[in-house]
């Protein structure tokens, strides 16, 4: 795949390629692995929790990302600690890069506290989210606006700069979640991140520089 340049159009990433032997584009970390299957004319990409260990996911091949917009649908499980998903951007390798997840279990949660741990930016491995919390809490986690179901599919738009990050729910103007870039990397490898029960689909990505 080429890499994806300022001025071109967005690059529409064959998830499907994830449930094939080798995953061809792809580059699996952390001993992530997929399964893929189709659901309404669309294919699905499903993690597999019991492969592989902690944050994990797959960088797309041949795409260094260094500002832009990714975007991606994608749907958890209202699984307490057990569903986490989202983008990972800047990436150098399975242990350093920055990611934006969600935590499904927390949409809709009636403790206000939980509900504002929905989604949630981080850079390893320097500014882990537990850091992040203890450190600045309440800026680098927010709630969902607007909140989808626990199990339900929703759209996720990720704005990146150079110094910062942008996260936009469905179809809002506003973001949910707007937040300084911690990390002094400013290019690298993207892709999907997880840990637990996750599904994706539709992933494209726009670099505007």
């Amino acid at each position: 795949m080429a890499p994806a340049q300022s001025g071109t159009e967005p690059v529409v990433v064959n998830l499907a390629s994830l449930g094939q032997p080798g995953t061809p584009g792809w580059e699996p970390f952390n001993g992530a692995a997929f399964d893929v299957a189709g659901e309404s004319g669309r294919k699905i990409v499903h993690s597999r929790p019991e492969a592989g260990a902690n944050d994990r996911g797959a960088f797309v091949s041949g795409i260094e990302f260094s500002e832009g917009t990714i975007e991606v649908d994608l749907r958890g499980a209202n699984r307490p600690a057990g569903s986490f998903l989202g983008v990972v951007f800047h990436g150098k390798d399975g242990g350093r890069y920055d990611a934006v997840y969600f935590r499904p279990f927390n949409f809709g949660a009636p403790d206000p506290i939980r509900r504002s741990h929905a989604v949630q930016y981080m850079s390893h491995p320097e500014w882990p989210w537990n850091r992040l919390r203890n450190e600045r809490p309440g800026t680098f986690e927010q709630p969902a606006d607007p909140e989808p179901g626990a199990e339900d599919w929703f759209h996720a738009r990720i704005e990146i700069t150079d110094r910062r990050v942008r996260v936009f729910v469905g179809g809002a103007e506003k973001p949910c979640l707007d937040v300084e870039k911690v990390s002094r990397t400013k290019t690298g490898k993207v892709g999907l991140w997880f840990n637990g029960v996750a599904a994706f689909a539709n992933l494209k990505i726009q670099s505007t520089k």
